[in-house]
């Protein structure tokens, strides 16, 4: 485009020098001949009145052709702000759309994070809802396993108890078994070592009446197998335990 300006411009010169060039040669033409005529027919007035004429024809036609520059230039100009104006409307076109598609860009810029922050609060709130959900789960599970572990503790503390009660009975009972057996027993010496002594004072009677005081022989008041306990009529010469036992009888 530039060149095919410049290459018009360049033929528009060259037009504009020719036809400047013609008029030079026309000019001259027509100065010469008023020249010979001015020699021959006509007289100095006609001259003036010629060359008057001759420079108003060249001052019109420097108007006209000052007029057509003018004109052209105009054009030029006219030309010149249309296309500046069109350039103009066109950047200003430009830079709407760029301006709308920025303002949408950014309304939907805009929109996505506002989703994204919806979608992202959601999320949270959604997370936080299972872990209160699950923290809720745990509590009770915790609070249902500790109740279970109380209820265990007092069935064993209870069984330990009733455990203790019924091995502090069974020891009570055996402790009064073994000392209604014990006295029982004791009470059964005491009633056979009565029974004995009873029995050594009614054969000590016997034989205080059947013999004389210096023929007393020993009676034997206790005995088993290995040991006999022999009595000779002094009850402080009895064996230890049924002498301890009419003791603790008198």
């Amino acid at each position: 485009m530039p060149v095919t300006r410049s290459k018009s411009k360049d033929n528009k010169k060259q037009e504009e020098h020719s036809d400047q060039e013609e008029n030079l040669d026309q000019e001259d033409i027509l100065d010469t001949t008023i020249m010979e005529t001015g020699k021959k027919e006509l007289s100095e007035l006609e001259k003036i009145l010629q060359l008057m004429q001759l420079q108003s024809h060249k001052m019109d036609k420097y108007q006209e052709e000052t007029k057509q520059t003018m004109e052209e230039t105009s054009r030029k100009i006219d030309k010149n702000q249309e296309k500046t104006k069109q350039a103009m409307e066109e950047t200003s076109r430009k830079m709407d759309k760029n301006q709308e598609e920025a303002k949408r860009i950014m309304e939907e810029t805009q929109q996505k994070m506002q989703e994204n922050q919806k979608e992202t609060k959601q999320a949270i709130e959604k997370n936080n809802q299972k872990m209160e959900e699950r923290i809720g789960k745990y509590e009770k599970e915790m609070k249902a396993c500790l109740t279970t572990m109380k209820n265990e503790m007092k069935e064993q503390e209870i069984k330990i108890q009733n455990k203790m009660k019924e091995l502090t009975n069974c020891q009570k009972k055996e402790i009064e078994n073994l000392e209604n057996k014990l006295e029982n027993a004791i009470q059964a010496d005491i009633e056979e070592v009565e029974r004995k002594i009873k029995e050594m004072e009614r054969r000590i009677e016997e034989i205080k009446t059947q013999q004389n005081f210096g023929e007393r022989r020993a009676t034997v008041i206790h005995g088993t197998d290995d040991v006999k306990v022999p009595f000779g009529g002094d009850v402080r010469r009895l064996h230890p335990v049924p002498f301890i036992n009419s003791l603790k009888k008198k």
